[in-house]
């Protein structure tokens, strides 16, 4: 997932960096079999994620993309119900991004970042 991503899921969801910090968070306990809660992120940390300071932790990545393969496929299904009078094809739109966020899922990649600054040159990519 990227910076830009991940902004736009916040945006999408009409949160300030401090609710999505904690929307983030109770997302987090919910999915934890332990139910173990988990700490609010701050402002600061959703801040950092979304400008490359600090890199988003692979389980928070990882429920993202859940959330938004879900919110696909409650759109595709919506999109292509008998009502409608839709056939289900193979180019529909969504289906593409819908398999590539289930391949990011599955494999544990992240999506290809733009390089910038020192540490990307050093580390070959953040």
């Amino acid at each position: 997932m990227t910076p830009d991503e991940l902004k736009q899921e916040r945006l999408r969801r009409g949160m300030t960096y401090a609710e999505f910090g904690e929307w983030v968070a109770q997302q987090l306990t919910d999915a934890d079999p332990d139910g173990k809660p988990v700490k609010p992120y701050s402002r600061q940390r959703i801040y950092d994620w979304e400008n490359k300071i600090v890199p988003v932790p692979s389980r928070v990545e990882a429920m993202l993309l859940r959330e938004e393969i879900a919110r696909l496929e409650r759109l595709l299904k919506h999109e292509r119900s008998p009502a409608a009078g839709h056939e289900i094809t193979e180019d529909e739109p969504g289906r593409k991004e819908l398999e590539e966020k289930r391949e990011r899922l599955a494999t544990g990649k992240k999506a290809p970042s733009k390089k910038r600054g020192r540490s990307a040159e050093r580390d070959g990519d953040w």
